[in-house]
């Protein structure tokens, strides 16, 4: 029996314990007509592996089908998360107090972003979630303590006119840097998409800004993972180095910073690009 207002699923875990979700999501009238419970998402597919209850039975079936393909994959997403967690807590040290997430997902511990960045910046945080799957939005609104430090939008990165309208309504400042997070975004946009979409980050972003983009790498894990999902009706599209650099220029590289900020027990493991880069005219030492 499915539930419009979440995924109202439930995951056995190994020990025969099952998770429950504390709150239900409620969708607005909206959301609830944009919400597709017969097609996966990759935001819910990905719930499910890392052993959230945000998932519908098509979800999880798509998501034991790539765990048969790609068998590391649920460790290389914890390893992601616990990637982006130490990655945040370096740039709040380093004064960045505003971040925009594209492609957010469904919010998972052990440390949501909004409060990586306001342990760090109390008083002057500002976190922009951006998603375009409505129960990712719908769950994400519980979860905010205060909506005058943390927004949320339902947006598809694939229309960038609509993200440029979204930033310009949002808290986000230009006068001050802002962090940019892109993990696992472009492997879902084509080539003229995905480069859009960097043009309008680019074009947007604040001096002083950086960004952090994970993207997968061909090869043959990625390969079968492509399959599986192509047969499920998404284009999951991983690219080689140089055509991801493509797309990351003309951003700076930060040298040397992804071995500070991700050594071997956080960072993304093999088959994962992993780029962090400064806006152009701000590179912080």
């Amino acid at each position: 029996m499915t539930n419009p207002t979440g995924g109202g699923r439930m995951r056995q875990a190994e020990s025969g314990a099952t998770a429950v979700r504390p709150q239900a999501a409620p969708l607005s009238a909206e959301d609830t007509a944009a919400l597709d419970m017969h097609t996966p998402t990759v935001a819910r597919v990905h719930d499910f592996l890392l052993g959230g209850v945000e998932s519908y039975e098509v979800d999880r079936a798509l998501g034991r089908s790539l765990e048969s393909a790609a068998p590391g994959l649920t460790s290389d997403l914890m390893a992601c998360r616990a990637y982006e967690a130490r990655m945040l807590r370096r740039f709040a040290d380093d004064g960045i107090s505003q971040v925009l997430v594209l492609g957010c997902g469904i919010p998972q511990g052990p440390v949501l972003v909004q409060e990586v960045i306001r342990q760090v910046h109390p008083d002057s945080y500002q976190v922009l979630l951006v998603d375009r799957d409505p129960l990712v939005t719908a769950h994400t609104r519980v979860l905010i303590e205060d909506p005058h430090h943390v927004g949320v939008s339902r947006c598809d990165l694939a229309h960038t006119h609509d993200l440029v309208d979204e930033l310009a309504r949002c808290r986000l400042r230009r006068d001050r840097p802002v962090l940019v997070l892109m993990h696992h975004v472009l492997e879902w946009l084509p080539d003229d998409a995905a480069a859009r979409l960097m043009d309008t980050v680019r074009a947007w972003l604040p001096s002083g800004s950086a960004i952090s983009l994970i993207h997968a790498l061909n090869g043959d894990g990625p390969a079968e993972m492509a399959r599986v999902y192509q047969a499920a009706g998404l284009a999951f599209r991983p690219r080689n180095e140089q055509d991801i650099k493509t797309l990351r220029d003309p951003f700076v590289p930060r040298s040397g910073l992804v071995h500070d900020v991700a050594p071997a027990s956080v960072r993304p493991p093999r088959g994962h690009h992993i780029s962090l880069s400064s806006h152009p005219g701000a590179i912080r030492a």
